[in-house]
């Protein structure tokens, strides 16, 4: 028999409260997906888009018809009133999870055995039922309100999305500068290692040769023995624009940087000479100076984008980006298996690299922007080659391959012989990857030869780091050889006073920018790079190996045990 609760309201939920619980669970998992889109430059109404969000949102859909069915009322009925707070638990659950990475709060909560995890998991659905039962019914119009809040907040910030294109459109051409001043060209290529270190490699020697060989044919000053001394691209780059070689800091943070965007005192002196800055980048680090007249954003993670070829991949590849983008989500994750089993396709890891499988269509693009109207601007380009994942031989046809091999050891824990073996293999797809760019970069120089306006201009082209194909990334556990990996950057410049050749002096891509640009005296050089320890906030700052030295094999001796450090 029921009974009633005379403490408790006598009225039946109202269908407005049925209705405010109904909606809210789709909103709050949709919340998430939408942050996505704006991060990841996806336009809501494009339909591939629009489908995925509304997926997910008849999901979260079905879970507020459920809650909303089994709302309590005046009648006290505890199997249903339980079933009701399970619902609201669940789905707070979710919300969580796809908003906040809840595997990694789980992993952090309980970093060891599954039976820890899971006793922590327990007491978490315990917890929220708890104040669930509580509050029961009275949650309604509080869930609908902290959900409208959410979602509402969320399109407000990314009002990008609710773009029927998908903002990559291709801009009008620029008319003549102010100036006639040289062209400037500034070509930031990704993960180029420089000659001497691909001569220290797998099966990288022909192509260092090759490579000298095309620079030297064109006129090219070649910095071989140039190193980055950082291995990530958001301290390499700004450093190397700001003429900051003495950064010893920890973190892969931006150093220099303004409201989020990179700031650069070599395109600041351009611009106060009356150049025209152009900028090129891709969504990861903001390369949209306060001095440019241009800021292109060249797609990246954006499978709807114009820029990449066919739109067979597009509605797949949306799923595949998505998965990724919430690694941390176990639904999300789980969800888009289920999705990608749906499409009945084997589905590439690779796609989710969108932006290297646009390389070509980017370096088009680039290249008639160059050549269009040249004089009185400079230009910056930062692309993501030949950087991992490795998809393309070396004619630049896709090769249905997707290598990625960093940090081998951390991640796969090898024996010396294997370890080796994977390192010769990554670095066969890698070295072809880099013989496309080489191929692109040659085309470009030769088009540049042929204009009698490039006849005086600027162009440097550099990598910011290495491949990366080593045993690790932080301190403790870099040999000399996965020092050259991680480190070995291209430099390479051709301008008027500066005379071409090979130069195999050991410094840094940060000090021989400050050298050729800053104007200022720079002291001593010390070729050291940076690296991270695995002890937090701290730095070894260790010397560079001659990648000569370990060209006929190397050591394996962990770097620290055999250089000289200094911890900051």
């Amino acid at each position: 028999m029921e009974i009633a609760d005379p403490g408790l309201p006598s009225d039946e939920p109202s269908r407005r409260e049925r209705l405010m619980l109904g909606v809210c669970p789709a909103l709050a998992l949709v919340t998430p997906l939408l942050e996505a889109y704006g991060t990841l430059a996806i336009p809501l109404f494009a339909w591939q888009a629009a489908a995925l969000a509304g997926s997910l949102a008849a999901l979260g859909l079905c879970l507020g018809l459920a809650a909303a069915w089994l709302m309590p009322s005046a009648v006290h009925r505890p199997l249903r009133d339980g079933a009701f707070c399970a619902v609201l638990t669940v789905s707070a659950v979710a919300v969580l999870d796809v908003s906040a990475g809840g595997h990694a709060l789980l992993m952090a909560a309980a970093p060891g055995s599954r039976m820890a995890r899971l006793v922590v998991l327990l007491a978490a659905f315990s917890g929220l039922a708890g104040l669930f039962w509580i509050v029961r019914r009275r949650i309604a119009p509080v869930l609908f309100v902290a959900c409208l809040a959410f979602f509402g907040s969320t399109v407000v910030k990314n009002a990008g999305i609710l773009s029927a294109g998908s903002g990559d459109t291709l801009p009008d051409a620029l008319p003549p500068a102010r100036t006639s001043a040289p062209p400037f060209v500034y070509l930031v290529v990704d993960e180029a290692m420089g000659i001497e270190g691909l001569r220290a490699v797998p099966g990288g020697h022909a192509l260092a040769s090759e490579l000298l060989d095309l620079l030297t044919r064109r006129g090219f000053r070649t910095h071989g023995g140039a190193f980055s001394r950082h291995v990530v691209s958001a301290r390499s780059i700004p450093n190397v624009l700001n003429f900051d070689f003495r950064d010893d800091s920890h973190g892969a943070i931006v150093r220099h940087e303004i409201a989020g965007k990179v700031k650069s005192a070599l395109f600041s002196a351009l611009a106060a000479r009356g150049y025209e800055v152009i900028s090129y980048g891709t969504t990861h680090i903001d390369f949209c100076f306060n001095e440019t007249v241009r800021c292109e954003v060249l797609p990246s993670f954006n499978p709807l984008s114009p820029f990449i070829v066919g739109s067979r991949l597009r509605s797949r590849a949306l799923v595949q980006v998505i998965w990724s983008a919430f690694t941390e989500s176990y639904l999300m994750y789980r969800y888009g298996e289920f999705l990608v089993s749906l499409i009945g396709e084997a589905l590439p890891s690779g796609l989710t690299a969108l932006d290297t499988y646009a390389f070509p269509r980017w370096f088009d693009r680039l290249e008639s922007d160059i050549r269009a109207n040249p004089r009185g601007r400079a230009y910056f380009a930062h692309l993501l080659m030949p950087h991992a994942p490795y998809v393309f031989d070396e004619t630049c046809g896709e090769t249905g391959r997707f290598t990625v091999a960093y940090s081998l050891d951390a991640h796969h824990r090898l024996t010396p012989a294997a370890l080796d073996a994977a390192r010769a293999a990554a670095y066969k797809d890698y070295l072809a990857q880099y013989r496309c760019l080489a191929r692109r970069l040659d085309g470009l120089l030769e088009q540049l030869d042929r204009d009698p306006r490039f006849a005086d201009a600027t162009i440097v082209i550099h990598g910011d780091h290495g491949s990366r194909i080593s045993a690790g990334l932080d301190a403790e556990s870099l040999s000399p050889r996965d020092l050259v990996d991680n480190y070995s950057a291209l430099y390479a410049i051709r301008a008027p006073g500066v005379p071409p050749g090979y130069d195999t002096r050991m410094t840094s891509i940060q000090r021989l920018t400050a050298e050729y640009f800053s104007g200022e005296p720079l002291g001593p050089d010390y070729p050291t790079v940076a690296i991270d320890s695995r002890e937090k906030g701290q730095v070894r700052v260790l010397p560079m190996p001659v990648p000569a030295e370990l060209a006929g094999g190397g050591s394996t001796a962990p770097a620290v045990t055999v250089a000289e450090d200094r911890t900051r």
